[in-house]
C-alpha cells in the first residue's frame, strides 16, 4: 500500500488514467462530537468511502483499498 497521498493518487493514475475523483471533507458531529476525515473515491465501477477519526490520509487508504478490492 501506498505510504504517501502522492503514491495513492499515482495508483488510481496507473489504473483509472484521468477517470477518477477524490474527495475529502470533515464530516462535522452534531453535540460538539470530534469531526471525523471523510474520503470518498469515485470511478467507472462505483463509489467508495471511508472515514476516520484520525487523518485523511488513513481515509484516503481505506477508500483505496475498496475502490481496488471491487475491481478485481
Amino acid at each position: 500500500m501506498p505510504t504517501t497521498v502522492d503514491e495513492a493518487i499515482d495508483v488510481l493514475r496507473l489504473r483509472y488514467g484521468d477517470q477518477y475523483d477524490i474527495r475529502m471533507v470533515p464530516s462535522v458531529r452534531i453535540g460538539g462530537a470530534p469531526h471525523c476525515c471523510r474520503c470518498t473515491i469515485r470511478v467507472r465501477h462505483g463509489e467508495f468511502s471511508a472515514s476516520t477519526e484520525t487523518s485523511y490520509f488513513e481515509a484516503l487508504l481505506d477508500a483505496l483499498k475498496q475502490t481496488l478490492e471491487a475491481s478485481q
